[in-house]
Parts: C-alpha cells; structure tokens; sequence
C-alpha cells in the first residue's frame, strides 16, 4: 500500500492469489461476467497469475497481490500490481524479473530502477521497494509509484483510507477499496460525457462470491465536502417508493432520513464548502419574492424519502424523474401554489405545470437535477416528470399496480436488499448493458463486446450506504437471477391525445421499408407512429374508422398508400397522411362492416368490396368507382361481416357470411358459386375456412356445423363447444408432442377453457385452462392469441410466450416493425401505444 498512488480509483486485495482462478471460476455468475469479452481477458489474466504464484510459492510465501486502477495523465488509464517477494530465496531483483519475463532494457527515474520486460509477447515495466515488486504495462504509472513511494502523504496516511482499511477482514479471498470521487474521474477517461460530483471518498469492502451472487459489504467514512455528507446523523429508513414507481424501472438513486432540517442544513453547508451557496440562495429568493414560496418553510412538510429514478432502457433525460415524499399532500401542495402554473386532470389525479423544474434539486441537492417541469402527487409522493405524458404513465402504472415491488425480477432480488438504509443505488444491468456500453466514447465502445441476450439474468446491482456510529456502512451487491424469465421487452412508448378503441393497424412504408403505425383515438384523430415511437403525422376525421387500414400500390410503382372506410366514405391516403387526389368517395350506402381488398391475380388490379346497410355488395375499383359486370344480387338475409377470399384449385371464392347457413360462395364476378340448402343459424362468430375451402361455424345449439364446397353440410356435435364459443382454424407448426397429421386444427372455447381438435378427425388435440373467461382468440403471424377482459396470452405452438399474461383492453397487433427478425407486440391501452419486443 506504500507505493500505490493516491489517485487509485479501485483497489483490490487479493489474500490468496493462489486460489483466486479456481474460487472466481467455480461461481455461475463469475462464469457468465465471461460473456463480457473484457472480463474473459480479466479471467485469463487471473488464471495466470494463479499459476504463477502456484509455480514460484518460495518466492511470494503472502501470496497476496494488490491489483489497482489508476488515472494517468489527463486521459489514459493504468492498472498496477504490486506484491511482497521473500527476499531471504531471491538473491537479486534480476531472478524475481526472470520470473515475470525476459529484460529488455533498464533506466533510472529518482534514482530507482526501472526495467522494461517482455512477457508472454507483451511489454510490461517493474521496480522495487525493499521487500515490494509492482508492474504495470504503463510506464508513467510506475514512475507514480515510484514518486508515492517516496512521499510523504502516503496512501496509508489518508485519513479516510486508514479508517476504513483498518475494518476490512484479511480472511475474506478479496478486499474491495474504493474511492467514488477517484472512481468518477476514471470512468471519465472512458465516457461519453463527464460525471462531475463530489460523492464519496475510500470504502473498505470485504467481497464475497456465490453462485448467484457477488457482494461487498464494509464502511466508509464521513469526510467534508461530498454528498454523503448530508446524511451524517440520519437514521435508516425502509423505501416506499418502488410501491409507486412503475415496473420498467431501470435505474433508482434514493435517500432516506428521518431529520429533514438537519438533512436540509448539511445540504447547505455542503454548497457553502463547494462555493455554491451564494447562487443557490439567490435562486431561493427569487422564488420567494416572485412566488411567495420558502423552500426553508417546504422542508419541513417533506419526510424520509427523495430521489430520482428512469424508465428508459438508454438512461435517457426524457425519461428521468425526481421525487420526494410529503408528510400531508394536501399542506404541502398549499405550500407550492404559487409556483404552479397550470393544472389539468388526468383520471382521479391532477398533473401540474410547475415554474423550478429542478425543484427536488434545489432542496436536497444538484445530484436530483432532472429538469422535470410537470409534477403529480401518489400517496404523498411528489413525481416530477419531463412531460405531461411521462406522468401519465406512471399514473397508468401505479393504478394498474405495475410498480416495481411487483416486478418479479426486482422481487426475486428484494432478500438481498437490507430493510433499512440511509440511501439506495440500483440498477437493472441486464436491461441496460447495451444503453451503458453506448454511452463509453468511440474507442472504448469498440473494444467491448458482448450478447445483450447473454447478460440479461444479471437484474440487480445496487449500493446501501446506512449510518453505523459515525462510519457508513456499505452494502454492494451484483445478482445473476438464475430462475429469471424474460419478461417481455418493452422498447417505447407513446401517449396519445385521449384512449383508443381500436386494434393498432400496421402498414407498409415503402419508404423506410418498414411498417408503419396508424391509430385512431376516440376523438376520431388518426396518428402515424414509425418504428422508433415517433409520430409523423396526425389527421383529424369526423367519424370512426370501421375495420381494418389496408396497403395498396395504386399507381403500380411499388410506393403504397392506406385504404380505409368510415361509415359513410372510403378514404385513401399517402404515407405523408395527405388524401389521394379524388378521395375521399362517398359511399353508395352507410356501412357498419369493413371494407375488403382483394388483388386476385396478384396484378394489382385491386377490387375494393363495400357491405352496405341495404346488405347489397358493392363492387368498386382503387378509384372508388362501381366495377361493370358485377352480378351480386342483394337479398334479405343480412351479411355480418368483411367478405373474404380464398381459392382451392385454381378457383377463386368469395365468402357472404351471414348470421346462418343461407352464406353464400361467390365468384368474383358476383354470381352465386355455392350455395348451403341446410337451414341452421349460428351464434355470432365469425366464420372459420379451412386449408380445404371447408366452412365451419357454431350453431345458436352450440353444435359445429360444417360445409363443403360441393354445397353438402353436417351438423355434429363436440364435447364442450356451446353456443357462447369462440372458434378459429389454425395451422401450428410441427412440435414434438403432436404427429404432423394434427398440425391443422380448430380452436373452440368453453368459458375459460381452449379446446384444439383435428380438422379431420374431430379428435382433441390439446386442452388449456386459464383464469378468466376468454373473451377472443385469434391468430396472427402463426402465433395464437388469447384475450380476456383484463390479460392477454399469447402462445407459439400452444407453449404461453415468456413475459405474457400482460394487461391487456384487447387492443393489440403484432410484426416484425423494424425487419430486425423479432416479432413486435403493438399495443394500445389507456391512451398509450406500446412497442414490445417478443421472442417466439
């Protein structure tokens, strides 16, 4: 310790360098840092210097290495390595220098030498102080030492350092110290942008490793002029707010006390020792004078918890909030009137536009900046958020209990946590490791490596630093959650003006070649979204769309517009949002049902079907214009949904579907193709075709009837289908647990129980219970989803996704957006639209 500088920022104590290797490599969570290229270069590293303290015991009987990080220079960094020899079985520092490589040349620098070794094809320079060897590959790194060695302020001599070194067990394998102020200033060499905070000098840590988890636990000392400071003589407190927080929270600072004067005075004299009090008073006076607003009459109305905290995967500003809890909502609110600007209502809760963006900030320091301008209150928490939209969405959570306590991975996790603590660090590493990596500059992002996939059960790293008798306890933990499942990924979000009721549709954007999302809110107002969550344009309609928003490639130049119907007009508009010239067209007749596109040669030649409410069919090309020669005859049997199209050899069919067995077959000229004799009405689904062109329905008795092309049906009945089923064909792909002759079935539904038969045989195939009734079950993309009034599955081969059930108002699509080969669940609930990344 005698000749590290100073400025380490990371110490590591190695008591039995002999045994480091086998005792890192035997933990799961040590195996699997390796998937970080670096790490796996540190793992090698340690498994040589394991056998090289196994080779020469008689030299280094301690066996004891000292591996430190340093700053060095303005911009580079170095690592150096020190250790004890035993001079009584060395006779000359040239036989400890074999032992680590072949000299290469030797120089003095204050009258000690240096000498410059090759070393398996590597160049690394060593010195020595008495008993002491130390090597670093930078040569100004041991010009340092040799400079620390020499003086007078030596590492050991920090107050700060020997109080807390003095606490570490030397039976602990390895001994973590850090420096968090040295540390900051290292991992700037390394960042994008600069860290700058006085936060925290030298903690002594004891570390220990187990298959899941790697933890460090020791003290620190109060020292002037850092932030830590203003929790001295603060007692622990347990935290409430991951009861308010949402669930997709990555990132959590937060500071627990029980005498908010006293935290609030400390705060002040840390800005007094920084030479910040004069600005920040000035700041507090101007609030008072023009807002009749006294931060020091506030403080007392706010109690043990402040912070702030990120929803963002990237870490982004945006998405950073602030809080802090009061003791009465009702008199602190009073107490901040005057720096509300506006009020608006959100549900039950208001969202107030608020003049001191960096109101959390300013009262418990610069550490909870988060330039927050809006605020809303949740159980006497004050959530301050970049946009009215940002607390909506955590007012959305927090009603719908998606808070943290009830994400099941920082649930996993909470055991590890102590109850009480003075302030928490967290972090998700597994959801932010690629965000964090993008965040190093050009030269340092290149140089790591690693599938994000690969590190996404590490859900937990986190500080508590609690007041122990004028030392500051640590607690540090990483957790490699071994049961954990991947929830499902949420990539963004977006809030629109007011709730939507219909299904997200997804379109083709020739432009970005990928797909485009369009939505309708319930004030008739259609939005555009791309595939990163921006919104790139809005148009303003008079009723609601009905049905689904289709792609067409009008001018047969590969660039496609969007064909949709309201009750009463066809619409066709560009990828801009903007009409094409001659649309909208005025409807023959008002519609209910949606329109239908067909291309039936794949030419292009589109046909655009209209079901009207006088139940006549009306045939129009991509201009809007009536087809000649079309031959439906309309008749009193009401048509119930969007026709459909199909063909089976070389024949092409269009499906009437009515409320009974009159359902027609059509040609595409309109004339009758089929027609079904059978009088049977059905119940209200939608009818099913099969790979065959056959027919199926549920009868109003709850039986299956079944049609053929030929114009035959039957009627048969099925263990459990009723006349309340859902029903729906679908294709699954080969699994192991079904003969490929039962890959084509039907779906049926009993309540809350999902039926699958054979399309041939009508034998049952696979059976599933959930907790509700279901409500819907439709495919898309060949996976199978399933909605209830509250949750929606969805299953790939009948196996349940991982993340899913989720809370669900039906409103849902899935793509692949973005052409990056995963699947996309597009999802719109209380007024947002969500984009989640699903694996199937």
């Amino acid at each position: 310790l005698t000749i590290i500088p100073s400025n380490a920022a990371v110490i590591l104590q190695c008591n039995d360098a002999k045994m480091l290797y086998s005792s890192l490599n035997s933990a799961k969570i040590w195996e699997k840092l390796c998937n970080i290229n670096i790490v796996a270069d540190i793992n090698n590293q340690i498994q040589e210097i394991s056998e090289f303290y196994t080779k020469y015991e008689e030299h280094f009987k301690e066996n004891t290495l000292f591996i430190s990080f340093h700053k060095v220079g303005a911009s580079h960094s170095g690592i150096l390595f020190s250790s004890n020899f035993n001079k009584e079985n060395s006779t000359e520092i040239q036989e400890i220098n074999s032992l680590l490589g072949k000299t290469i040349s030797e120089y003095t620098y204050n009258n000690q030498s240096i000498f410059e070794l090759n070393q398996n094809n590597k160049t690394i320079f060593t010195s020595f102080q008495d008993d002491i060897i130390f090597y670093s590959s930078n040569k100004m790194l041991i010009e340092d030492a040799i400079r620390a060695s020499a003086a007078e302020d030596k590492l050991t001599l920090e107050t700060s350092f020997y109080s807390t070194y003095k606490t570490i067990s030397k039976s602990a394998e390895i001994n973590l110290l850090v420096n968090y102020n040295s540390l900051f200033e290292y991992t700037n060499i390394f960042s994008r942008k600069e860290l700058k905070t006085k936060f925290c000098e030298w903690s002594a840590n004891d570390i220990s490793i187990k298959q899941n988890l790697i933890t460090a636990n020791g003290f620190n000392t109060f020292i002037n002029n850092n932030f830590v400071d203003i929790l001295n003589n603060q007692s622990a407190q347990s935290f409430d707010i991951q009861n308010v927080i949402p669930k997709t929270t990555s990132f959590l600072l937060s500071i627990g006390f029980d005498d908010t004067k006293e935290l609030y005075n400390n705060k002040n004299k840390l800005l007094q020792q920084q030479n910040s009090f004069w600005s920040w008073n000035k700041h507090k006076q101007l609030i008072k004078d023009s807002s009749n607003v006294d931060y020091d009459e506030l403080i007392n109305e706010l109690e043990n918890e402040a912070g702030i905290f990120s929803i963002s995967l990237t870490q982004e500003t945006k998405q950073t909030y602030a809080f802090f809890k009061s003791k009465n909502a009702v008199i602190t609110s009073s107490l901040i009137q005057g720096l509300i600007l506006e009020r608006r209502k959100y549900g039950d809760y208001n969202i107030n536009n608020i003049k001191d963006k960096n109101i959390t900030g300013h009262l418990f320091g610069e550490l909870f900046n988060t330039n927050a301008p809006y605020f809303t209150i949740l159980n006497n928490y004050f959530i301050f958020g970049p946009t009215i939209g940002s607390l909506e969405y955590v007012i959305d959570n927090y009603q719908s209990k998606n808070t943290l306590n009830n994400n099941r991975q920082f649930e996993n996790y909470q055991d590890y946590l102590s109850l009480k603590s003075n302030l928490l660090f967290y972090l998700n590493p597994g959801k932010t490791a690629s965000s964090l990596k993008n965040k190093l500059n050009t030269k340092q992002n290149k140089k790591i490596k690693f599938i994000a996939d690969s590190l996404a059960k590490f859900t937990a790293f986190s500080i508590q630093i609690t007041n122990k008798r004028n030392l500051l306890l640590n607690n540090i933990n990483l957790f490699y959650d071994i049961d954990f499942k991947e929830e499902i990924k949420e990539k963004w979000f977006v809030k629109l003006d007011t709730s939507i009721s219909m299904k997200p549709q997804l379109v083709y954007n020739h432009f970005s070649k990928e797909k485009l999302i369009i939505v309708q809110n319930d004030h008739h107002k259609v939005f555009a979204i791309n595939s990163e969550g921006k919104e790139l344009w809005s148009v303003q309609l008079n009723s609601k769309i009905i049905g689904d928003i289709s792609s067409i490639d009008i001018y047969k130049n590969n660039k496609y517009q969007y064909l949709f119907n309201t009750k009463n007009k066809l619409y066709l508009i560009d990828r801009k949002g903007n009409p094409v010239e001659g649309f909208p067209v005025k409807l023959n007749s008002n519609t209910a049902i949606g329109h239908a596109l067909f291309d039936y040669t794949n030419t292009k030649k589109y046909r655009i079907l209209i079901i009207g409410e006088d139940n006549n069919i009306y045939n129009l090309n991509k201009k809007g214009e009536k087809v000649n020669g079309w031959k439906y005859r309309a008749n009193k049997n009401i048509i119930t949904n969007t026709p459909k199209h199909f063909k089976i050899r070389e024949k092409d069919y269009i499906l009437a579907e009515r409320e009974n067995s009159t359902t027609q077959l059509l040609a595409i000229n309109g004339s009758e193709r089929v027609k079904f004799k059978q009088k049977v009405a059905f119940n209200k689904e939608s009818l099913q075709i099969d790979h065959k062109g056959t027919l199926y329905a549920i009868t109003d008795k709850g039986e299956l009837w079944r049609a053929f092309l030929d114009g035959n049906t039957s009627v048969i009945n099925i263990p459990e289908l009723n006349n309340q089923s859902k029903l729906l064909y679908i294709e699954n792909k080969q699994i192991d647990s079904l003969p490929e002759k039962n890959n084509k079935n039907l779906i049926y539904t009993n309540n809350n129980q999902l039926h699958s038969i054979n399309v041939s045989t009508l034998e049952s195939s696979y059976r599933l219970s959930l907790e509700e009734e279901i409500t819907e079950v439709k495919t898309i993309n060949k996976l199978l989803a399933v909605t209830t009034n509250q949750k929606l599955y969805i299953y790939n081969d009948y196996i349940l996704l991982e993340g899913f059930p989720i809370d669900s108002d039906g409103h849902f699509n899935i793509a692949d957006i973005d052409n990056n080969g995963k699947s996309n669940l597009i999802h719109a609930r209380n007024g947002f639209i969500y984009n989640y990344e699903i694996v199937d």
